[in-house]
């Protein structure tokens, strides 16, 4: 029978199980390389915009707009090559050029963003985006579980809350204490009452 396997007669035993675990490390595989480059991306951004942030004061007004309006240009442009152009994002090297051009872009908008906002607000949601992507990593790396269905959901829901956490408790012992940090205390109260409440489908 396992000779017919090929020729459209349906797949018994060993066959089904080979099948069902290529599939599964196939998906493995391309998950962790889509979480690699957005790793990858998340890195680039934080450095462009910390760069951003400290230079953007002194700055001219000119310079500043000029370099707002180039990122929004090129972000919009790259969203319209990712849409409109599906096969140059499957062809390397233009697919990392693309990337690279938007994260790029990304980056400068970042910090531009980041400078109007208070340093509390903008280390929360570093520490949380930080905790979350490296725990989203390593749960894709793994093989025991599949990464599908509800709990990488919720798995990244305790992420957040973690993140929360330990971005709330390092302010603390650093003696940061404004109103953000306040507002935080709040918000991640609720998220917790929220997360707990949930009743995963069996």
């Amino acid at each position: 029978m396992s000779e017919f396997a090929g020729a459209g007669m349906p797949m018994q035993g060993e066959a089904r199980l080979l099948s069902g675990l290529t599939e599964k490390a196939i998906r493995n595989g391309f998950v962790r390389k889509v979480y690699g480059i957005l790793g990858a991306q998340l890195v680039a951004t934080a450095v462009i915009g910390r760069i951003i942030m400290s230079v953007g004061d002194s700055l001219q007004e000119s310079t500043v707009l000029f370099l707002l309006f180039m990122s929004l240009a090129i972000s919009v442009a790259m969203m319209c090559v990712f849409m409109c152009r599906p096969d140059m994002m499957r062809k390397s090297p233009s697919n990392y050029i693309c990337l690279g051009l938007y994260t790029l872009a990304m980056g400068i908008m970042v910090g531009f963003i980041s400078a109007q906002y208070t340093q509390e607000s903008v280390l929360i949601a570093l520490g949380i985006t930080c905790l979350v992507v490296v725990g989203l990593t390593a749960f894709a790396c793994q093989t025991t579980y599949d990464f599908t269905g509800c709990g990488p959901y919720l798995f990244c829901a305790c992420l957040v809350l973690m993140g929360f956490s330990f971005t709330l408790w390092i302010a603390s012992m650093a003696g940061l204490h404004g109103p953000a940090f306040q507002t935080a205390r709040l918000v991640y109260s609720a998220m917790g009452a929220m997360l707990f409440s949930v009743q995963p489908p069996s």
